[in-house]
């Protein structure tokens, strides 16, 4: 089994720490993705001094149904995909796609099992870290890519109606 990331002592998280790019150029690829167009420039370089980028090999399990997850994820670069009750409903590729956000907002147990498709680094912000820099734009950000996976969700299920 991989080492755990150094944030990581309560949590079941199965990563490889690894080397972050430089800031500078996470920003850059952030900033150009749709869930960071409109976090603001402070909040974005105060949660890369706390992430921890961890790599997933594939096939490895992220986070899992029922179980609890205390970070939320932001893809760097892979794929993962989402299963509930073991039936795979997506995959997520896009650098900025976040995942875990529900049971991390929610404090409760995941909703979905997420596991490793390809090869993937992904940015982990703890809960237990968050909590201790006060920071509640970070939840606010996070309502609002809920709310965009819930319009764009209602439209998928609109066109199969």
């Amino acid at each position: 089994m991989a080492d755990q990331p150094k944030s990581a002592p309560e949590s079941g998280a199965i990563g490889t720490q690894v080397e972050a790019a430089p800031s500078e150029e996470i920003i850059a690829n952030l900033r150009t993705q749709r869930n960071f167009e409109h976090m603001p420039e402070e909040m974005l370089r105060k949660l890369l001094q706390i992430m921890t980028v961890a790599h997933f090999d594939h096939g490895s399990l992220i986070m899992e149904q029922g179980h609890e997850f205390p970070y939320t994820c932001i893809l760097l670069k892979g794929r993962v995909a989402i299963f509930v009750d073991n039936k795979h409903i997506l995959d997520l590729r896009r650098t900025g796609d976040v995942v875990g956000e529900m049971s991390f907002i929610n404090e409760g147990p995941c909703t979905a099992t997420v596991k490793a498709e390809a090869g993937c680094d992904l940015i982990l912000i703890s809960k237990a870290t968050l909590t201790k820099i006060g920071d509640t734009n970070f939840y606010i950000w996070l309502c609002r890519v809920l709310s965009d996976k819930l319009k764009r969700t209602t439209e998928l299920i609109s066109k199969d109606t």
